[in-house]
Order: structure tokens, then C-alpha cells, then sequence
């Protein structure tokens, strides 16, 4: 089944130009329905056991442990994903379990949560970087370099966590005159070049200066230890999507901001945008080309309100205010008739 998993992947990155984070997320939906049925039918699954009824179950396991519910929808679309696959390309089940799978759904009523990074966070972040050693020896003293460097990535550049990930050294131009970054693995295949702010780029010299590794990958680091073990010599790996996670969740603690909840790589993101957006003369034709999207109504989405701001902006407004009602006369306020008095008034035929 791994074989196969693997390989539906592959095609549909090859083929339909899925990101390597989509890939990433399908295939870790999968694994974990294989786990699970490897545990209940006591041997690896074929692909003629992934019926209708294993997926409900599952999906209603994942339920009672507390799983969102687009979380669930989102592995319920890998399955099915994976169900047509198997029967159009590979033929190994046949069209009614396949339609069987496919006409489960998760009902998705949850709006979505999103975190906006303010930029009082951002500067408690790049504080509580130093403090991100855990003191486990000298082999950790890369951490706070990593985690700095990750920041100033995130924070003035805007990629997307797959994109920071899939960096290379090679597409850093650190020059003094125009530093840039290219991104050769966008969302869609789709690749694009932004310049790159000055701290951001004394931040990225340091973390290679002071990188414990070489590696061709710009964020790549050692591993010293193997299922709990520890091992003699480390093994080099690239920083995956969960350790970067974990580095974000591990710097919000330390920083005391994780009372909403940790921030993510998006949530930088749309504070790089909204940063962009302040700087005067910049449009929207600028936070397109910024965030790469090729709609500019979808850039609109990305770009938050400052709450201090829009108080400020309330506060200076000037408004017309209504004319002052002249006095009038008393003697003819007491020739007008009240209101008590025209209601009982009898009219005359």
C-alpha cells in the first residue's frame, strides 16, 4: 500500500501540479487510515479493503478524539482522491466501491480561525529567540540562529511555509545592491523573485555563518537521535513543515503570546502583506505581485486591519454637525396647539 501511495502522489504532482505541502498533507491522511486498518485487520490492507464502511469508521473515531472538522473533510477528499485514482490508473477496485467512498461527506459547519500576527507579537518573537536553547548541550546552539532566520523569512518576504522549506542557498542573492529570493517551488508550480528586506538579510547571513551543517537546502539541520536512540554520527535533513511548526508553537510559548493559540506560518503571511500595504505608494498591483496570486481579489482576502489603527482613524474624523434648532417665539409657541389638544379636536363636518 505504501508503494502505492507513494506513487499517486508522484502523479498527481507530476500531472495536476500539486504543491509538495498538498502531497504532503494527502499522503499523511492516508498513512494514517492504513495504520489504523493495519491494527484492525492484523495485516497490511489491500486496496480492495478500503470500502465505504473502514472509512466511516475511521472517520467517526477521529470525531470522538476531537478532530476539526476540516481536518476530517480534508482526509475524507484524500480517500476519495485516492479511491478514483486507484480505479481509473491502477484498476485494483472496482466503480461501486469507488463511488461508494465518494459519496461520504463531512458536514462543515465551523467557520475557520484566523489569527492575525500583530506587530507587537512579531517583535516578542524575534525576543524569545535566543531563549529557544534548551540546553542540551552544545549542539543546540543553532536553534536560535534557525528560529531568527526562519522569522525574518516569514515576516518580510511572506512565503508560504512549503515555499520557506523547499529553499535552496542557491536562490539567495545576498548582494548589497539588490538582494533577492527566488521561488521555484510556488503554489501551482508557479515560481517568482521578491527582493529582500536588509534585515532580513543580516539575519539569513548569520544563519549561514553559523549553520552546523552544509547542505544545498538553506534550512537544513542535524539530527541527533533516532527513535529515542542517539546516534554516532548525525544525519543532515531539510527542515520539514512540522519542525517549523513546532519552532513557531515553541517561540509563542516562550514569548507568552500563545494564549489565543500559537501562530502560524500563514499568519505571518498576511502580516507581511498588511506591512507592505502601510508603506506609502504601494497598491494592490504591488501585494499581487508580493503574495503571488494571480487574482488580485484573492490578495484583498490576506490583508488584515489594524484595531489601533482604525480607532485612531475613527477618533480624527470630521463630521458636519447638525444645525441647532432656532428658539421660537413664545408667543406663538402658546398659540400652537399641543399634541394632546389637535387629537381630541373635534372637526367639523
Amino acid at each position: 500500500m505504501d508503494e502505492l501511495i507513494e506513487a499517486f502522489r508522484a502523479d498527481k504532482c507530476n500531472k495536476m501540479g500539486w504543491s509538495s505541502a498538498s502531497g504532503h498533507a494527502y499522503v499523511s491522511h492516508l498513512r494514517g487510515l492504513v495504520k489504523w486498518l493495519t491494527g484492525k485487520l492484523g495485516r497490511v490492507p489491500e486496496p480492495v479493503d478500503l470500502t465505504a464502511d473502514y472509512v466511516r469508521t475511521y472517520d467517526t473515531l477521529r470525531k470522538r478524539t476531537g478532530r476539526a472538522q476540516r481536518t476530517r473533510a480534508a482526509a475524507v477528499a484524500a480517500f476519495q482522491s485516492f479511491a478514483k485514482w486507484l480505479y481509473k490508473e491502477r484498476k485494483a477496485i472496482g466503480l461501486e466501491q469507488c463511488a461508494e467512498i465518494g459519496e461520504i461527506k463531512v458536514k462543515v459547519t465551523e467557520k475557520p480561525r484566523k489569527r492575525w500576527a500583530t506587530r507587537e507579537e512579531v517583535q516578542a518573537l524575534f525576543d524569545a529567540c535566543p531563549r529557544l536553547i534548551d540546553g542540551r548541550g552544545d549542539n543546540q546552539l543553532y536553534r536560535a540562529h534557525l528560529a531568527t532566520a526562519v522569522l525574518a523569512v516569514l515576516a518580510y518576504t511572506g512565503l508560504r511555509r512549503a515555499e520557506v522549506c523547499a529553499l535552496h542557498v542557491t536562490d539567495l542573492d545576498l548582494s548589497d545592491k539588490l538582494p533577492m529570493i527566488t521561488v521555484r517551488q510556488g503554489k501551482g508550480g508557479k515560481s517568482r523573485s521578491l527582493p529582500l528586506h536588509p534585515n532580513a538579510v543580516k539575519h539569513v547571513r548569520s544563519w549561514i555563518d553559523q549553520r552546523p551543517c552544509e547542505h544545498e537546502r538553506l534550512f537544513a539541520v542535524p539530527v541527533f537521535s533516532q527513535g529515542g536512540a542517539p546516534i554516532v554520527r548525525p544525519i543532515v535533513r531539510p527542515m520539514s513543515e512540522q519542525r517549523m511548526k513546532g519552532i513557531l508553537v515553541a517561540l509563542c510559548r516562550i514569548a507568552g503570546i500563545d494564549q489565543k493559540g500559537p501562530l502560524s506560518a500563514h499568519a505571518f503571511r498576511r502580516f507581511a502583506g498588511t506591512s507592505l500595504m502601510k508603506v506609502k505608494g504601494c497598491t494592490i498591483k504591488h501585494i499581487q505581485t508580493f503574495y503571488g496570486h494571480s487574482d488580485a481579489a484573492t490578495s484583498y482576502n490576506y490583508l488584515g486591519i489594524d484595531q489601533q489603527e482604525l480607532h485612531a482613524l475613527i477618533a480624527s474624523m470630521e463630521v458636519e454637525h447638525e444645525p441647532k434648532q432656532q428658539p421660537i417665539d413664545p408667543r406663538i409657541q402658546r398659540a400652537l396647539p399641543t399634541h394632546r389638544q389637535a387629537a381630541f379636536r373635534r372637526i367639523p363636518r
